[in-house]
């Protein structure tokens, strides 16, 4: 007699389900509807300040970013690749 340790998992989580999801749902409304007042009610002071315009002068300058480290990489062998055997959240 063989046992699918899948199914019987299934089975098991499936009869838990009927019983817990409702109690629990239960249990957050419940806790959900208390009346206790907040104990953030007092305004707290926020820092402000004044944007004033300045002076500003916009220069533009050309030019050419480069790396400071490079490495040079290629395939060891040359060609096209035909096929790639692996799926998605393959190691």
């Amino acid at each position: 007699m063989k046992i699918d340790f899948r199914q019987l998992g299934s089975q098991f989580f499936c009869s838990m389900c009927k019983y817990y999801i409702p109690i629990l749902l239960a249990f957050s409304l419940l806790a959900s509807c208390s009346n206790k007042p907040s104990s953030s009610a007092q305004a707290r002071p926020v820092k402000i300040a004044e944007v004033e315009p300045t002076n500003y002068i916009s220069r533009d300058f050309a030019g050419m970013a480069t790396a400071d480290d490079a490495v040079n990489m290629a395939f060891k062998i040359s060609g096209q690749v035909a096929s790639v055997d692996v799926s998605k959240g393959d190691l």
